[in-house]
């Protein structure tokens, strides 16, 4: 959807979760988890920058084992999806209430862009083993 840029902040938007399988079958099979995540938005129509504040998240699902999620949170503004467009917090480990707080940049964006661009945020659980991928928790 297009619609809230206008607004100054997008209030909790709750997150909808897709299967953990990988972020190529999101399309498919929506399976909404519980689970908030909190971000600010605005856009500096001055400086022609979209300032994104990743607050935090509330009642993330725990792990099938239940054991706390170790969540962090993948932004990219679509349609790229190149590291120059990526952008992640850090990882706040066993935590399924994680307060992020961190603010993210993104220059030279015009009121324009916003009719073709999208801001994707998406909440992944980073394993204790590096070799393990990351889960998908949702966007």
């Amino acid at each position: 959807g297009s619609s809230s840029f206008e607004s100054q902040k997008m209030d909790r938007p709750s997150i909808s979760v897709m299967s953990p399988t990988s972020p190529g079958t999101l399309r498919d099979l929506p399976l909404v988890l519980p689970g908030q995540l909190s971000v600010k938005l605005w856009y500096d129509k001055v400086g022609h920058q979209l300032i994104v504040n990743v607050l935090q998240a509330i009642d993330l699902p725990p792990r099938p084992d239940g054991r706390p999620r170790n969540p962090y949170v993948k932004m990219y503004f679509l349609p790229d999806r190149s590291d120059k467009s990526k952008r992640r917090t850090k990882t706040v480990k066993k935590s399924s209430e994680p307060k992020w707080n961190q603010t993210f940049i993104y220059s030279h964006v015009h009121r324009r862009d916003f009719r073709e661009r999208m801001l994707e945020i998406t909440v992944w659980d980073q394993p204790r083993v590096q070799e393990e991928e990351s889960e998908f928790l949702g966007e």
